[in-house]
């Protein structure tokens, strides 16, 4: 496949790692102080957790199992995302005719397929495209944060509260709730609608009198409509964006106000309690997603515990790590050539419905892939990118006195490889993701959206 795959590197020489560490590493083997020959440890220990796999059981210290729980979360969701782009651009490839192989990079590939889309629209639309489209909004995950804190602190012999058990518990949102609140929201809340909205319409406006319409008008406009489709009994009628008033159903590109009905969801400014989906700030616990740095609270009973602190650390990076991004709404609409007949339209449209489908997917990816890795995006969504927070947890760990941690001393000859691991994943991230994310950009790029 191309050159930016995620792959487990092969180890290479030895890093430069505390003497400590190196020291307790030396000739200790077994589960316990006892000595017991190397060949003799896989028996007692089982084999060494695999980093790359996400094992959650590598040291036997949950605060360091946890962080390396998180480094295999983002090289897996990091894989993931380069293994379906992939896919993505070599569809789009065969969709559009552009010869390739596994051995074609990313990079390359995607802007074979950018220079081909470009071409087929500029010869086979009058105008070009018109495109409707709202980002994604990606969220930490609230669930993996509790569950792998009080995993952590139940693991570490703290004294866990019950409320904590099962990992029920929400996290404080630093940034904008966007599920529950079991306190007061300050900002916008959600609810279910089909009717009257007396705030921003999210979704679609049926309007029995002609109003503005701010993404797709179907029905009359009173002005000039980008694109017109035959309805069913036989008449034109608008289909596109609007320069007029719209009269019929207006699918809306964001929330908006409604001067109709409103079928969707309808958000209301509040300052209090939120029936329901809280989309703004939340004075106590957030449950759903959280669009900012999910930080779940301790569990254990106050003062109980030292391995909190570390638990808390590796919990927010394992939430931030898994985060999730819903799919962007993206509509495209088109005028034909006059110069193509009735069966270059109908190959032409297949060829737009493919790259509607596979850039839907291509977008999520980007967006996710730009929150894990790049610093100025994690900042407009309110996290610290996981890159470099999980990188950060990587070398405090390294440097951390081993004394403090509960490491069985069969489990110590597993710890450096792990670190190894860990360092390899996060620096293969810098280098072949951010080539990654640059040829998702540049492939988006064809629908001048960005």
């Amino acid at each position: 496949m191309g050159s930016n795959r995620l792959a487990a590197p092969s180890k290479k020489g030895t890093r430069c790692w505390p003497a400590v560490l190196v020291a307790l590493l030396a000739g200790l083997v077994g589960c316990d102080s006892s000595d017991v020959a190397v060949d003799d440890q896989t028996s007692l220990c089982g084999p060494c957790g695999d980093v790359y796999a996400g094992d959650t059981f590598i040291s036997g210290d949950p605060r360091l199992d946890g962080l390396f729980r998180a480094v295999g979360s983002f090289g897996k969701a990091a894989a993931a995302i380069d293994a379906s782009f992939r896919a993505d651009v070599e569809a789009l490839a065969d969709a559009f005719g552009v010869e390739h192989s596994e051995d074609t990079g990313i990079d390359i590939l995607a802007a074979q397929v950018g220079t081909a889309i470009d071409l087929d629209i500029s010869t086979s639309t009058s105008g070009g495209l018109e495109v409707v489209f709202v980002e994604p909004e990606c969220e930490a995950s609230v669930n993996v944060a509790v569950e792998a804190q009080a995993n952590c602190e139940a693991k570490a012999g703290c004294e866990v509260s019950a409320e904590c058990e099962g990992g029920e518990l929400a996290v404080s949102c630093e940034g904008t709730c966007s599920g529950g609140c079991s306190g007061g929201c300050t900002g916008g809340c959600k609810v279910e609608a089909s009717g009257t909205c007396e705030g921003k319409c999210e979704g679609s406006c049926s309007l029995d009198v002609a109003a503005t319409c701010e993404g797709v008008c179907k029905g009359e406009c009173s002005g000039e409509c980008s694109v017109y489709v035959e309805n069913a009994s036989g008449e034109m009628e608008c289909d596109g964006k609007c320069e007029g008033e719209c009269t019929g159903t207006c699918e809306l590109a964001a929330a908006a106000e409604c001067s109709g009905e409103c079928h969707g969801k309808c958000e209301i400014e509040v300052e209090g309690e939120c029936e329901g989906e809280c989309h703004g700030s939340c004075d106590a616990e957030c449950s759903g997603g959280c669009e900012g740095t999910a930080t779940p609270p301790s569990c254990s009973a106050e003062g109980s515990c030292e391995a909190s602190a570390d638990c808390q650390a590796s919990a927010s990076a394992q939430a931030s790590a898994e985060l999730s991004c819903t799919p962007p709404r993206l509509d495209i609409r088109f005028e034909f050539d006059a110069s193509l007949d009735a069966a270059a339209r109908a190959e032409f449209t297949a060829r737009m419905a493919e790259l509607k489908v596979r850039m839907v997917g291509i977008i999520q990816g980007m967006f996710k892939m730009r929150a894990l890795i790049d610093a100025d995006y994690a900042a407009e969504i309110g996290i610290e990118p996981p890159i470099a927070q999980i990188t950060g947890q990587v070398q405090g760990m390294v440097n951390a006195n081993f004394d403090d941690f509960d490491i069985p001393a069969g489990r110590l000859v597993c710890v450096l490889p792990a670190f190894e691991d860990s360092v390899d994943i996060m620096v293969e991230a810098g280098t072949s993701l951010t080539g990654t994310l640059q040829a998702q950009i540049d492939i988006v790029g064809v629908l001048d959206i960005m």
